[in-house]
C-alpha cells in the first residue's frame, strides 16, 4: 500500500470499529483530497455526532520522506496548521509504527509540549505493511485510539503535558528506531562472514564485556545489542556536536548532510569532518567522538545505506531543535 492507500484503509477500520461500538461520540471518519480532485491524500478527519470536526491528521509511511518518525517538525507543523483550520482541538501524527495525538491550541504556556504517543507496530520495509501481522495490529490499535481518545474528549483523561526535554528525548528515540532496525539488518547479514564476525565478536566480548554464543538467539540479542549501542553512542556525539555550536560557533559549524550522500560510507566520513574539526578547535573531547574513526564499533552506525536517510532526517531535527529550552 502507498501513503494514501493505508489512508483509506485506516478510515475504513475507524469506521467499521465506531459501528461496532455507537456509544462512542464519534459519527464517522473520512479522508479529504485535494480540491483538484487528485486522489492524494491530504489528511484524515474524525466527526462527531454533530458532525463537528474534533480530530485531524496526518499519516506518512516510515521508510518514505518525513516518515522517520511523527515528531518530525515539518509534519507537525503542518498537521497543527490543517487542525486550526478545521477549528479542531487536537491532531495527530503517525508514521504507522507510531501515533502521537497532539493538542492544537497555543492559549495555555507550553501547550505545544501537551501530546500523548502510542507504539503501534514494527514497519520498516515496504513489505511489511501488507502482512496480517501488522494490519491486525493497526486495527486493535485503532479500537483502542477511538476509546482512550473519547475519554481525553471528554475531559475524564489527561493528554499529558511534557517539558521540552522529555519532548527532546522522545523526538530523538522515535527517530533512533529506524537506523536501530536497519542497522541490526544489515549486521545479520554481514555476521555470515568470518572476517567480520571475527572482528565484531572480539569487541563485543573485550570491549563490552558481553558473552558470544553460538546459538542463534543468544547471537540475535547480541547484535540488536551492538546495533542500539553503536546507533546511541552516534546519537550522543551529533548532539554534543550541536551544543558546543552555543560556545564555539562560527568556528564549529552546524551539521548538514546533503542529498547527494546516499552511502553509509559517505554519511561515515562526512560526519567524521566535522567531529575531528570540533576536536581540533576544542582542543578537547576525543572521549565523545572517539579516537578512531575508523574502528569496528565506529562504524557499525553506518553498515546499512537505508539508514542514511533517516540519520539525514534526525540530523535536521537536532538541528532545528532550540537548545536554550533546556537551559
Amino acid at each position: 500500500m502507498n501513503e494514501w492507500e493505508f489512508t483509506g484503509e485506516a478510515v475504513s477500520w475507524i469506521n467499521q470499529a465506531l459501528d461496532k461500538n455507537p456509544s462512542l461520540p464519534f459519527s464517522r471518519a473520512k479522508t479529504e483530497q485535494t480540491s483538484d480532485g487528485s486522489r492524494e491524500r491530504r489528511d484524515l478527519t474524525l466527526l462527531d455526532k454533530n458532525q463537528r470536526v474534533v480530530l485531524t491528521g496526518e499519516i506518512k509511511l516510515p521508510y518514505e520522506k518525513d516518515g522517520s518518525s511523527p515528531y518530525n517538525d515539518t509534519v507537525v507543523t503542518d498537521a497543527r496548521t490543517k487542525s486550526r483550520r478545521a477549528h479542531s482541538r487536537f491532531f495527530f501524527t503517525w508514521n504507522v509504527n507510531e501515533f502521537v495525538l497532539w493538542e492544537s491550541s497555543t492559549e495555555r504556556v507550553g501547550s505545544e509540549d501537551q501530546y500523548k504517543s502510542w507504539t503501534v507496530t514494527r514497519v520498516y520495509k515496504e513489505s511489511h505493511l501488507d502482512i496480517a501481522p501488522t494490519l491486525l495490529a493497526v486495527q486493535s490499535f485503532l479500537d483502542r485510539l477511538l476509546k482512550e481518545f473519547a475519554d481525553i474528549l471528554r475531559g475524564t483523561s489527561p493528554i499529558g503535558v511534557k517539558l521540552p526535554d522529555e519532548r527532546f528525548i522522545d523526538m530523538l528515540e522515535s527517530y533512533l528506531k529506524m537506523p536501530i532496525v536497519l542497522t541490526f539488518e544489515q549486521l545479520v547479514i554481514s555476521y555470515n562472514t568470518p572476517v567480520f564476525r571475527r572482528d565484531l565478536d572480539k569487541r563485543m566480548r573485550e570491549e563490552q564485556g558481553w558473552v558470544i554464543t553460538d546459538d542463534a538467539e543468544g547471537a540475535q540479542e547480541n547484535l540488536e545489542n551492538a546495533s542500539k549501542f553503536a546507533c546511541y553512542a552516534l546519537i550522543i556525539k551529533l548532539v554534543f556536536h550541536e551544543a558546543l555550536l552555543k560556545r564555539y560557533r562560527p568556528k564549529i559549524l552546524s551539521l548538514v548532510v546533503p542529498e547527494h550522500i546516499e552511502s553509509g560510507e559517505q554519511l561515515r566520513l562526512h560526519l567524521e569532518k566535522f567531529f575531528a574539526e570540533a576536536k581540533k578547535v576544542t582542543g578537547d573531547y576525543e572521549t565523545v567522538f572517539g579516537e578512531d574513526h575508523r574502528a569496528i564499533g565506529n562504524r557499525i552506525p553506518f553498515y546499512s545505506d537505508r539508514a542514511v536517510a533517516h540519520w539525514r532526517e534526525l540530523i535536521n531535527q537536532i538541528n532545528k531543535f532550540d537548545f536554550s529550552k533546556l537551559d
